[in-house]
């Protein structure tokens, strides 16, 4: 994330990628639920669904998915244009993976 955390009051697109807020930052997460429901914000899941308190959408559970993102060729990838501000939020339990660095191209092509 090359953002502050306050940058979430800012963005219009939230990117999870293979993380759960909830757990591994609380703070960042209650600074989620409230933009999404103070200020509209999207919030799309890549990677395991987690339980929140606030409403997502799940765009899948594999790399296949972050890579057609990156490429153009998801069926999501238009709203990703569309963002004013996206944001994406990568855990670095999911960079320490054996494909982390395939991962990492595919958010540096975003």
């Amino acid at each position: 994330m090359n953002s502050r955390i306050t940058g979430i009051d800012e963005t219009d697109l939230l990117v999870l990628v293979g993380c759960n807020p909830k757990f591994e930052n609380p703070v960042f997460n209650a600074r989620i639920k409230k933009a999404v429901t103070k200020n509209g914000l999207e919030v799309v899941v890549i990677g395991s669904a987690p339980q929140t308190t606030y409403d997502y959408l799940h765009l899948g559970n594999s790399t296949e998915t972050l890579k057609q993102l990156a490429e153009g060729t998801h069926p999501f990838s238009e709203r990703f244009k569309e963002a004013d501000i996206p944001m994406v939020l990568v855990s670095s339990l999911t960079l320490e993976r054996s494909d982390g660095p395939a991962i990492m191209n595919y958010i540096n092509q975003l």
